[in-house]
């Protein structure tokens, strides 16, 4: 069976540093927020820490929207582009979710109207 590839090392690569630089604002979040969480580590550190992490979230994706524009506006328009499958994915995904028909599902493109909807959040 031959492999396709959905995502290039590149793309993999950024989506990874994204989630660790997130869950690194996760936690050192929580140990600002919830002192008692940290046992005496909050302060100067875990703030700068914290501070450190947006940067790196915010700095990493507005270089990569820099070095990779058109991907990143094919990102943005594949999110916001809806057709009628799209809303035909909306009224089937409750009853896929819960048991329901895979075959009920409408077919996709390259994303599923779940992956737009969470494009959007973003």
């Amino acid at each position: 069976m031959e492999l396709i590839e959905r995502y290039t090392p590149r793309a993999r690569w950024f989506h990874w540093f994204i989630a660790a630089v997130f869950l690194e604002l996760v936690l050192s979040g929580l140990l600002i927020f919830i002192p008692w969480l940290s046992f005496g580590l909050v302060g100067t550190v875990t703030r700068l820490v914290h501070r450190i992490g947006a940067v790196a979230l915010v700095g990493g994706s507005v270089l990569f929207a820099l070095i990779r524009g058109q991907i990143t506006w094919d990102f943005i328009r594949e999110a916001l582009v809806w057709g009628k499958e799209d809303l035909e994915w909306v009224k089937a995904a409750p009853s896929y979710y819960f048991g329901g028909d895979p075959r009920m599902m409408p077919p996709q493109g390259y994303i599923n109207t779940g992956m737009k909807l969470y494009r959007l959040a973003i």
